[in-house]
């Protein structure tokens, strides 16, 4: 392993481990086991509403346009075509190449309306 890799890696073990201490620690005061506090600390995380639902819209105003010009141009339709030349065997790359390029031109299609509306 490189040494550079290594230096990132024993940081990151440490504070694991830092982690599952405290887990530990609260599941002791709290005389449960471990795997309740777990549990119990996953739900309340998944309760929690959004800091801020209006981010998005604030700070992001025209990312849906952003991102629709780019699937819509021809970066994205290289990106596509790369991508299933590399994933599917060479008999299928036609076939998939039209499919997607289908899927996504009704996707530009209905958000193109959507952001018109």
């Amino acid at each position: 392993m490189p040494e550079v890799a290594v230096e990132k890696a024993r940081p990151a073990a440490r504070r694991r481990a830092d982690r599952c201490r405290r887990t530990r620690q609260v599941a002791a005061r709290r005389r449960l086991n471990v795997d309740v506090v777990v549990t119990e600390f996953a739900n309340r995380t998944a309760q929690k509403a959004p800091v801020d639902p209006q981010f998005c819209a604030r700070s992001l105003p025209h990312a849906d346009e952003v991102v629709l010009d780019w699937v819509a141009g021809p970066a994205f339709d290289r990106l596509l075509t790369d991508t299933v030349k590399a994933t599917y065997p060479e008999h299928e790359h036609e076939q998939f190449i039209a499919h997607l390029r289908g899927l996504t031109g009704l996707w530009v299609s209905d958000e193109t309306t959507r952001l018109r509306a």
